[in-house]
């Protein structure tokens, strides 16, 4: 019996490697995407490369991000404005004469948007809640992102020396990891709810 699995074992790693390049990677991909969480990541991952192929093109970064931006701009300095604080908008900047800023790339929101996008069409469950957890998760994003360069401009007025460091540091890490909770929020709750 011993001997028969020795031998069985040698077949098969003699077939292994007789297979084409092509071949294993195609048996490979096979068995890695029988696991469901694999799957999962597979799908993300390929919404994600995908979003990205498309925003780094002229036609998004013209059309989409730039109007973007400029839309954050305008309602953030409406909000600074009901505030007391009386900054001009110019396209995608606000500020006055002792500080400006302008919302750019990262800034926008736009990539959480695409964690949360890509993170919910990968995830098994019915298009009605998909949708509710696009529409609830995307009203959040916007509500922080709006809180997110509201709060720059204070740190940009009142604590300049950290501004670079709530800009690049805490807000860039907060802004991947939001719609990851809100993803995990939203697939507890849609757990919950069967």
């Amino acid at each position: 019996m011993g001997k028969n699995k020795t031998t069985k074992i040698k077949k098969s790693k003699l077939k292994a490697k007789s297979l084409k390049p092509l071949q294993r990677i195609k048996r490979s991909f096979s068995h890695f995407y029988t696991n469901p969480l694999n799957r999962v990541i597979f799908k993300f991952s390929a919404l994600l490369f995908a979003f990205y192929a498309l925003w780094i093109s002229p036609f998004f970064q013209q059309y989409i991000v730039a109007n973007v931006a400029e839309c954050y701009a305008q309602i953030s300095g409406s909000i600074l404005i009901l505030l007391k604080y009386p900054v001009l908008v110019a396209g995608d900047t606000l500020g006055d004469i002792n500080f400006s800023m302008s919302i750019k790339n990262g800034c926008d929101g736009i990539e959480a948007m695409a964690i949360l996008l890509c993170g919910i069409l990968v995830y098994p469950s019915q298009w009605k809640h998909k949708l509710s957890g696009l529409i609830v998760g995307s009203f959040i994003l916007i509500f922080v992102n709006l809180f997110r360069i509201i709060s720059l401009y204070f740190n940009g007025i009142y604590t300049p020396k950290l501004f670079d460091f709530m800009h690049t540091g805490f807000w860039q890490v907060m802004f991947i990891i939001i719609p990851l909770i809100i993803i995990f929020k939203w697939v507890s709750w849609i757990d919950q709810s069967k």
